[in-house]
């Protein structure tokens, strides 16, 4: 198996961003909360709450409307943000979920685990890191063939669920695209014949957009970067994906 690495794997950098917009919603919200004190905090004798409502509309004048208007705008757009970040751009993806979809992916294409499919021959890598956004662009042409002595009519592959991938094969058409289990089916337009070679290219680009509750990606980082051939898409059925747990394996109806 290849893979590249660079420098060490730290991935402080990585959770900083994520630790950072949730203290500044609950430091503007504190701001708020310390404003209302301001206006209400009792001078000289206690008085009943009707009074200090009274009181209060009278000292919030210049400049407090201002401020509190500020820290207001300010903590929603700061929780819309966390909220589109977390709940939208990074939709988690919990571990009942991870394992319900290992469980289906099993069920769904483990019957292809031993189709004739071609081979790899060849790989090529151009790879962009971008440790700034941790992002990394790869692009691959992969040379495959036909090692029976029969046609092959499919070429099927699995793919790393933490990227987007687009992949160009000649002379083949996407028959199949499960995007839930990440599997995808191409049909040869015409037949691979024993010993014939075709080159596909693969792009695939990874999606760290924003921040998360917990950072999913730590393959990527501002200060050192480690990854392997499994981001680029496999040929097959993957067993690496499969349950290995006995209890959740009986959990979901699969076999030993």
């Amino acid at each position: 198996m290849g893979y590249l690495c660079v420098g060490s794997l730290r991935i402080q950098r990585a959770y900083i961003t994520a630790w950072r917009w949730p203290t500044l919603y609950w430091i503007l919200f504190c701001g708020l909360l310390a404003i209302a004190t301001v206006m209400f905090w009792p001078r000289g004798k206690q008085g009943r709450w009707a009074e200090r409502w009274r009181i209060a509309r009278l000292r919030f004048s210049s400049p407090w409307p201002a401020l509190a208007l500020v820290c207001l705008v300010l903590f929603d757009a700061t929780g819309a943000w966390i909220f589109y970040s977390t709940k939208v751009l990074n939709r988690l993806i919990g571990p009942k979920d991870q394992l319900a979809r290992q469980a289906d992916y099993e069920k769904n294409y483990k019957q292809f685990d031993r189709l004739p499919l071609p081979r790899v021959r060849s790989d090529k890598y151009w790879v962009d890191i971008f440790p700034e956004t941790r992002n990394v662009t790869i692009k691959v042409a992969e040379e495959f063939y036909n090692p029976y002595q029969q046609p092959l009519t499919e070429i099927h592959y699995s793919l790393d669920q933490s990227n987007d991938t687009d992949i160009q094969i000649p002379g083949a058409t996407l028959a199949k695209d499960d995007r839930q289990l990440n599997y995808r089916i191409y049909r040869f337009t015409t037949p691979l014949q024993p010993g014939e070679s075709r080159t596909a290219v693969f792009t695939v680009k990874s999606k760290n957009r924003g921040f998360e509750d917990s950072v999913s990606n730590v393959g990527i980082t501002q200060n050192g970067t480690f990854f392997n051939n499994t981001v680029a898409p496999m040929i097959g059925y993957n067993v690496w994906g499969e349950l290995t747990d006995p209890n959740d394996r009986r959990k979901y109806g699969l076999g030993e």
